[in-house]
């Protein structure tokens, strides 16, 4: 799985978490302003990877016991009729 920035996720059969890939999270800040920016950039990398989480969940959630998702169960089905 590709890594997203400064954070990433794990997703197992307890459900997904977010890790924090071992780096600062961004440079030191001198001033208000690049607080802000970069606290928005931290903030916007999380929407990034929260869209991936939730991918991630369900495709987890549309897999059966046996690892097949929903979608091959379906085509598996209408070839056989």
């Amino acid at each position: 799985m590709p890594t997203l920035g400064p954070f990433d996720f794990q997703i197992g059969i307890s459900g997904a978490k977010t890790e924090v890939n071992g780096r600062s999270l961004h440079p030191a800040c001198m001033s208000d302003d690049e607080v802000d920016y970069h606290i928005a950039d931290l903030k916007s990398e999380l929407d990034r990877l929260a869209i991936e989480m939730k991918k991630a969940i369900t495709k987890q959630r549309m897999q059966s016991l046996f690892g097949k998702d929903k979608t091959q169960r379906t085509k598996a089905r209408t070839k056989t009729r």
